[in-house]
């Protein structure tokens, strides 16, 4: 199997795990421990960062493409959390975080391609 596909299957299988994730019924965090140090948010930045890394490599020469995207990915999966009764809710930073996950995601990929060649 070729690497490409091969990325291209890892980095829809981590959308998929991420989507599950994202919209899995586990209630509203705001309050907790995790919201109060602020680690939800970073868990965003590392998924999204990740999502888009894997995205980049796997379709080499559609970064404009992957960063819509991944940030249309970000933007619906939050959404979706406020729509469907699922015990979550909407919360714009979270969306915030994914965009500087996605970020983060191009510039280690940019770095990670640049030292690999």
């Amino acid at each position: 199997m070729p690497g490409t596909l091969r990325l291209r299957l890892l980095a829809t299988a981590y959308t998929l795990v991420l989507l599950a994730l994202t919209l899995y019924p586990t209630g509203d965090v705001s309050g907790t421990l995790q919201d109060t140090w602020g680690l939800d948010k970073v868990e965003h930045v590392l998924a999204y960062a990740l999502l888009a890394g894997l995205w980049v490599h796997a379709l080499p020469g559609h970064r404009g493409l992957v960063v819509a995207a991944v940030l249309a990915f970000g933007v619906g999966t939050e959404y979706l959390q406020g729509a469907l009764p699922i015990g979550r809710s909407f919360n714009p930073y979270d969306m915030l975080a994914n965009g500087l996950g996605v970020l983060a995601g191009l510039a280690f990929a940019a770095r990670f391609r640049t030292t690999a060649s």
